[in-house]
């Protein structure tokens, strides 16, 4: 975790100083973005290329010019949030937050329009705007930070507070970052490091967010309890909710009527777990994720094809139909 308090990164021969919104108080704080891969992302939209390097998330718009978002695929309720962002100008671009899937969410812009510059909150008009550029670092780091409570939102610029409103719209959703559609844009770079949220409120008192335990899923979800999936990412203290979100509506559904938060279709299976393991890990040696093994035999005998999917070996993980459904646990 990124501690909070003052922190010197040296890069080459220049150093960057990084002062945390509030430092001394980093319980709770979490990072969404691991510093290596895009591991907990996902990509949206017609396009945009998105990359990891030194550290770094950078997004441009794709070989065609066509722009995109990078997503979490977790969705959040009252947080905090803590990033520090760079671009190449001339830019559009910016972060956002409380984006559920057929909402537009909210936007912390990134961008310099004549009457409205980087701070600007978005979100199908603009919900506050910054009418100057006194707080922005143009071509250098900077440091946004949003808290989102309830229908309170503020958001700071460097430590300067650029937004104070309320707006009950959206209530839930996923954080993100833009690259933004036009010719005018086909030079831009949005670059973003150091992302971690902390959760206020009812979001951060969850007890099965506050264990390394899957007890409150397997109530239902029997036929998970002794599979190999759910056991060896266990002993990660790795559990449900870091794939499938906190599901709180899930959870308190005794029914079993509502969906978790987040699902995977057959084919995001595989390009999920890679996200984590870019290698695949055998007793013997370790091959490269999959390619090696077309042609080989599954434990149940059937071929390793092209179609095969990491959970084709590693545990059918999938709802069962017979799975019983007592109630919620507690």
């Amino acid at each position: 975790m990124w501690r909070a308090g003052v922190v010197l990164v040296c890069v080459g021969a220049v150093c960057v100083t990084w002062v945390s919104a509030e430092p001394g108080k980093d319980d709770g704080w979490i990072d969404l973005f691991n510093g290596e891969s895009l591991s907990g992302w996902q990509a949206e939209g017609p396009g945009g290329t998105w990359v990891v390097k030194d550290g770094v998330i950078i997004g441009t718009q794709d070989e065609k010019g066509q722009p995109g978002d990078l997503m979490t695929r977790l969705q959040y309720e009252d947080f905090e949030l803590e990033l520090e962002f760079k671009v190449v100008w001339p830019a559009n671009s910016g972060i956002w937050f409380r984006k559920a899937p057929g909402k537009m969410g909210c936007q912390f812009d990134i961008l310099d329009y004549p009457d409205a510059k980087t701070g600007s909150i978005w979100s199908n008009g603009f919900k506050s705007k910054v009418a100057d550029e006194k707080h922005l670092k143009k071509n250098d780091w900077n440091m946004a930070y949003i808290r989102c409570d309830g229908d309170h939102i503020v958001a700071k610029l460097n430590g300067q507070q650029v937004a104070d409103f309320h707006d009950a719209s959206f209530k839930k959703g996923a954080i993100g970052i833009q690259t933004h559609a036009g010719a005018e844009y086909k030079d831009m770079k949005i670059m973003v490091r150091r992302v971690r949220l902390r959760k206020l409120g009812k979001s951060a008192d969850r007890p099965w967010l506050q264990q390394a335990s899957n007890d409150y899923c397997n109530v239902c979800h029997v036929d998970f309890v002794g599979e190999e999936l759910s056991i060896t990412h266990l002993k990660q203290k790795i559990t449900c909710t870091k794939c499938h979100g906190e599901s709180v509506e899930h959870m308190q559904d005794e029914q079993g009527m509502t969906r978790a938060d987040v699902k995977f279709g057959r084919a995001e299976v595989g390009p999920y777990c890679k996200t984590c393991h870019a290698e695949h890990k055998h007793p013997d040696k370790v091959k490269t994720f999959k390619a090696e093994w077309l042609g080989k035999t599954r434990p149940n005998g059937r071929p390793i094809t092209d179609k095969s999917i990491c959970t084709d070996c590693h545990g059918k993980h999938v709802v069962l139909k017979q799975t019983k459904r007592p109630g919620k646990a507690g």
